[in-house]
C-alpha cells in the first residue's frame, strides 16, 4: 500500500491521516493530491452537499499554484504538516447519506446469503476468511485487519492461504468478481453503483478489474445476460 491511514477522534472532530508507507520521490506530491481529492469528492458525493468546516493539510511544501487547493476544498489548506490530513466535525458521521436506499442494501444482503450459501466448506479458515469479505461489501479490509478480525497474525494467514494455494488478494478477487456477476446478473444497479459497493473508488478501476476476471467488460457481459 502507498499510504497508511489513520482515524483520529480529536475532541468534536474527526480526522483521517495519511503517511507515505514507501518513498514517493517525485510522484509524492502528485499521489497526495490525488489522494486527499479523492477522499474529500467521495465524501461531498455520499452527503449530498458541499463539506462545512473541513481541515486540509498536506505534508509537502506549498506549491507555485497552491490557490488552486483553496478553490477545491474551499478552505484555506495548511502545508508541511506531519502528514497529510483531512479533518472534519464529528458529527458530520451522523448524517445519512444522500442516495442511502434501503431496497439496495436488502438487495445485497440477499446475494451475499445466497453466496455464503454456496461456498465451499472443507477448509474453516479459508471459509471464515470470504464470509468476513461478504459481510462488508465495499468496505474490505486489508490483510491485516482481516487477521485482526479473525484473530490470528497477518503472517499466519498468509501462509495458511498460500499453503491452499491462493492468497488474501486472490480471495478478496474471487469474492468481488462473484458479487459482481450477481448484481450484473440479478440487478439493475448502475455500474457506478456496482464499482462502489465492490470498493471500487472509480468505476473505471473496476471495468479494468473486471476485464482481468472476465474478458469482458461489465456493460457487454451485461448485455449478453
Amino acid at each position: 500500500l502507498t499510504y497508511e491511514l489513520e482515524m483520529v477522534e480529536l475532541g468534536t472532530r474527526i480526522e483521517l491521516r495519511a503517511s507515505e508507507t514507501m518513498p514517493l520521490g517525485p510522484l509524492s506530491r502528485f499521489a497526495a493530491e490525488g489522494l486527499l481529492t479523492s477522499l474529500y469528492t467521495i465524501a461531498r458525493f455520499l452527503v449530498g452537499e458541499r463539506l462545512q468546516e473541513v481541515e486540509v493539510g498536506f505534508a509537502h511544501a506549498a506549491p507555485h499554484y497552491a490557490e488552486r487547493y483553496e478553490r477545491l476544498f474551499g478552505v484555506a489548506v495548511a502545508f508541511e504538516q506531519p502528514y497529510h490530513r483531512l479533518s472534519m466535525p464529528i458529527t458530520c458521521l451522523d448524517r445519512p447519506m444522500a442516495l442511502a436506499n434501503p431496497a439496495t442494501v436488502q438487495m445485497c444482503e440477499q446475494q451475499c446469503e445466497a453466496l455464503l450459501a454456496s461456498l465451499d466448506v472443507q477448509d474453516g479458515l479459508l471459509t471464515r476468511v470470504r464470509r468476513l469479505l461478504l459481510a462488508r461489501p465495499g468496505d474490505f479490509p486489508d490483510l491485516a485487519g482481516a487477521a485482526s478480525a479473525l484473530h490470528t497474525s497477518g503472517r499466519s494467514l498468509r501462509r495458511h492461504l498460500s499453503s491452499m494455494g491462493t492468497s488474501y488478494q486472490q480471495v478478496l478477487d474471487e469474492v468481488r468478481k462473484s458479487l459482481a456477476l450477481q448484481y450484473l446478473t440479478t440487478t439493475h444497479l448502475p455500474l457506478y453503483e456496482i464499482a462502489y459497493l465492490l470498493g471500487f473508488s472509480d468505476p473505471s478501476n473496476f471495468r479494468r478489474a473486471f476485464k482481468k476476471w472476465t474478458g469482458k467488460l461489465p456493460s457487454d457481459y451485461r448485455a449478453e445476460e
